[in-house]
């Protein structure tokens, strides 16, 4: 197997506000990678007030995301139970392929991370997954057209409703439903 080098570098400051100005959200933390032959890409990672997952990536999906990548640490317990499940049902309910790539393993800190890194299409069908906890690369292939389709046959997308409820606190709390 071919390995593929990259520098990943934290963008701050000038970095993140021109990456902002792109339309990424500047309250993530964004990452610029490059790889060995020099390609750009900017990668996501939540910040600790990020929203509910579910939310998020319904937010990116009413925007017209048709892929949502997923970075992850589930803890192995978590992961095993919920892993897959989560992953397709974001898939299903946003009519949207779903990257996730996933630490997995024993770390320093003596806790352990499920791994298994998935793709997922819109219909919630595993493209490819590391079956393990170990590193290593996942392909699929990747076809937009099943995003416009799954998106017809289930408009949960076009159906979707802004909605606001007080919480306890009195705090409105607003989301958007199908």
């Amino acid at each position: 197997m071919n390995s593929v080098a990259a520098r990943v570098t934290e963008l701050t400051g000038r970095e993140v506000a021109a990456v902002a100005e792109r339309g990424h959200s500047h309250r993530w933390h964004l990452y610029r990678v490059e790889l060995a032959d020099g390609t750009p890409l900017f990668v996501k990672a939540l910040p600790d007030d990020a929203p509910a997952l579910d939310g998020l990536f319904r937010a990116e999906a009413l925007a017209g995301a048709e892929v949502l990548s997923v970075p992850a640490a589930f803890t192995r317990q978590t992961g095993e139970a919920h892993w897959h499940v989560l992953l397709r049902a974001r898939a299903i309910e946003n009519g949207a392929f779903v990257v996730a790539a996933a630490q997995g393993g024993r770390h320093e800190d003596g806790r352990e991370t499920f791994g298994h890194s998935i793709i997922v299409d819109p219909w919630g069908r595993i493209l490819a997954e590391a079956g393990h906890d170990e590193p290593g690369v996942i392909t699929a292939t990747i076809d937009t057209a099943e995003v416009e389709a799954a998106r017809r046959k289930i408009p949960n997308l076009k159906n979707a409703r802004e909605f606001a409820v007080a919480s306890a606190g009195g705090e409105k709390i607003r989301g958007a439903a199908s």
